[in-house]
């Protein structure tokens, strides 16, 4: 989760906590939030991304599918190569940040 939204949530927790409020209720609420806002994040097939090519530097692809049984993508790379083309969540970074 991102730092900055973790710590926002606590904030929140602490002051209805504070409050007298039910933080049972919250923390399903905040669970449901944290999901929707992982799936509206999460790479999709057809988004462009960069991917780790084997152990080397990243590179700019396309995500074919997702598969949930092993968290691995199949891609496919701009350039044609049809190598490497099974790339873990990890080696997955959004189209507009690169990891060389």
């Amino acid at each position: 989760m991102d730092p900055d939204l973790k710590i926002l949530l606590e904030t929140v927790e602490n002051q209805l906590n504070a409050a007298g409020c039910d933080l049972d209720k919250w923390r399903e609420l905040r669970n449901e939030l944290h999901k929707r806002l992982v799936k509206s994040h999460f790479p999709k097939p057809g988004d462009k991304i960069y991917a780790k090519y084997f152990q080397h530097q990243f590179f700019p692809a396309t995500i074919d599918s997702f598969d949930p049984s092993n968290q691995k993508f199949h891609i496919t790379w701009d350039d044609g190569d049809p190598q490497g083309r099974v790339v873990s969540v990890a080696d997955v970074l959004e189209s507009g940040s690169r990891g060389e």
